[in-house]
């Protein structure tokens, strides 16, 4: 065994990108067990390098692996190249995701406030949704971990939505309705009248809350939204985005004697039906949707 065995086996998770003090043990139990079943030794330097990084964070904090690398540089370790497929495929499968863990992790946290607690066993399936032809997959929301040429992060915001449409038709004025799921389950649906890059452009404003020593300039839905995301991205969960993109409606009317061509909006209706049909047809709105607007609901 090498004395960098641990080291390597963060860097090259495929499960998680940035580590959490429960993620690390995790690990560290993982690469101990494999030693046992092996009946090999664990290196004393991968145990000083775990309780290392133990000792510099917090439990409502989270290293990336840039930060885990520059510590490991900071100890002038000797780098070799170890195989350790092995294990790495052991990580592909270790659950990061217990319910247990993840409501401590929401108490303990300084932005608990802007955290939904999410039961995925109670939420519908993005795959059993009645309507879901109406929708394509549009973008990914990943954590933004992006570097400038200098090696500095490119942005403050801590996520980022990534469009898999052309960036010409995510950028395109014109109305959406939008589904975002968390793990293939419906959490959101929601609506916008100038695009969807406005829209996920209005999203990252929900950094800018007082708890992150922030102006607060944003609304309480890009709040919840933004840091309810960047919450269980940085625990390894797939959030996608779906778009249906409507149809566009012109009324035509008598301005000073000449007919004029108005664009209708309608993303607003349209929103409030699908809203209304999920409550009708599964029981309640999704988790982080907001009421339907009274004006489109169904008459009892």
């Amino acid at each position: 065994m090498s004395n960098i065995t641990y080291f390597k086996l963060l860097m090259k998770s495929t499960k998680i990108d940035n580590f959490n003090r429960k993620h690390l043990e995790q690990y560290y139990n993982v690469l101990n067990d494999w030693c046992k079943k092996k009946d090999k030794s664990l290196d004393e330097m991968d145990k000083q390098f775990y309780e290392y990084l133990l000792s510099k964070i917090d439990d409502d904090k989270t290293f990336s692996k840039k930060e885990i690398e520059d510590y490991y540089s900071s100890l002038n370790y000797i780098n070799n190249d170890d195989d350790i497929d092995d294990l790495i495929s052991i990580t592909k499968n270790l659950s990061l995701k217990n319910e247990e863990s993840i409501n401590e992790l929401i108490e303990k946290s300084p932005l608990k406030k802007w955290i939904k607690k999410i039961d995925f066993d109670t939420l519908i399936a993005y795959d059993k949704y009645e309507h879901k032809d109406n929708f394509k997959h549009v973008a990914n929301i990943l954590l933004d971990n992006d570097l400038d040429d200098s090696g500095n992060k490119k942005r403050q915001t801590l996520i980022k939505f990534d469009n898999i449409i052309s960036l010409n038709d995510f950028s395109l004025d014109c109305e959406w309705v939008y589904i975002f799921t968390i793990d293939n389950k419906i959490v959101k649906i929601g609506g916008t009248r100038n695009s969807l890059k406005g829209r996920v452009g209005s999203y990252l404003c929900g950094h800018h809350i007082p708890e992150r020593k922030k102006s607060g300039d944003c609304s309480k839905t890009n709040g919840f939204i933004y840091n309810t995301f960047e919450f269980y991205l940085n625990l390894g969960y797939e959030i996608k985005m779906y778009g249906y993109k409507l149809p566009e409606v012109l009324h035509e009317t008598e301005i000073l004697n000449e007919i004029v061509k108005i664009k209708v909006q309608t993303y607003h209706a349209y929103e409030s039906k699908f809203l209304d049909n999920f409550k009708s047809t599964y029981g309640k709105y999704p988790l982080l949707s907001d009421n339907a607007d009274p004006n489109y609901k169904k008459n009892n």
